[in-house]
């Protein structure tokens, strides 16, 4: 299950701070994308740690808000969502023996 608050805040172009599963998709992406941090539940010293790093680097700060801004275009925008789920819906389609439909507004 991925929150799907991650993703209003990448359009946001701000840094996620995630406390959770630290081996999930959302920490995948934060490490990927040098956007925001993953916590693991109950590390509160982890968490003060990460504020504190933000709050005395604002460099850091500032890469995170632009990498989420970039990741967010780059892989979860509108189109991207849109094309996945012509994609998904081709399979399903297809999988099902009716041919290949042509759906309006895909790919535009």
């Amino acid at each position: 299950m991925v929150p799907c608050k991650f993703y209003g805040v990448a359009a946001a172009g701000r840094p996620t701070l995630y406390i959770g599963d630290v081996a999930g998709e959302i920490p995948e992406i934060l490490r990927d994308a040098d956007c925001g941090s993953a916590i693991r539940i109950g590390d509160v010293d982890g968490l003060v740690n990460c504020v504190l790093r933000l709050h005395h680097s604002p460099e850091q700060a500032h890469r995170w808000r632009e990498n989420a801004r970039a990741v967010f275009s780059r892989r979860f925008d509108r189109r991207h969502a849109v094309d996945r789920w012509c994609t998904v819906l081709h399979r399903i389609v297809e999988s099902q023996g009716i041919g290949s439909p042509q759906l309006a507004g895909a790919g535009d």
